[in-house]
């Protein structure tokens, strides 16, 4: 108890801290090469990395997901001001992510987003009356340019939602959504989920 109070940490309480910072690297290193930019430690090779448009956002990104004290605060201020993005507290985003063009996201408290999903730019995951409790996307989504997704609301995996469109209510696994006022369409031969 005393070296809690301290704050110092204990060996078992050091190896999950080892553990979370090893997941966050996996993580970011997933979502980098979803995004086409693959990690090599040639110098030259590493400063264009770093230089191209998708790296500092994902990084950035996961850095604030994992809320990571000052490392969090940081990355939202600048994504704030370089990206026009801005992402709640309780946020989780799944493994893969890509970002095609990562411009003006806003991604509301509590929203959950499944693996392997694509956010175009101009998006919108809003909480509806405050309830700090945003939308659940599914696996395997697109989610097209301008979309708003407004309250706690699910959509299932494997939904490509159109651009502009404005979603108010659940949308099933295997759908296309488009326009507004929502239309769904059923896909029947849509590829699971892993």
């Amino acid at each position: 108890m005393a070296r809690q109070q301290l704050g110092l940490l204990t060996p078992s309480a050091k190896l999950s801290k080892v553990a979370e910072k090893k997941t966050l690297l996996e993580e970011i290193q997933s979502d980098l090469h979803t995004n086409g930019i693959k990690l090599t430690f040639s110098p030259l090779r590493l400063f264009k990395v770093i230089l191209s448009y998708r790296f500092l956002p994902i990084v950035m990104m996961r850095l604030v997901v994992n809320d990571l004290f000052l490392l969090s605060g940081i990355s939202r201020i600048a994504l704030n001001i370089l990206y026009h993005m801005e992402i709640g507290r309780n946020v989780r985003i799944g493994k893969s992510l890509h970002l095609p063009h990562p411009s003006g996201i806003v991604i509301a408290t509590g929203t959950q987003i499944g693996d392997n999903c694509a956010i175009y730019h101009r998006t919108t995951f809003a909480e509806k009356g405050g309830m700090h409790k945003g939308p659940v996307l599914g696996n395997c989504c697109v989610v097209g340019t301008g979309t708003v997704i407004l309250g706690n609301l699910h959509i299932g995996d494997n939904v490509k939602i159109g651009p502009n469109s404005v979603v108010i209510y659940d949308v099933p696994s295997n759908t296309i959504a488009f326009g507004n006022p929502l239309v769904l369409k059923q896909v029947s031969n849509a590829k699971t989920a892993d």
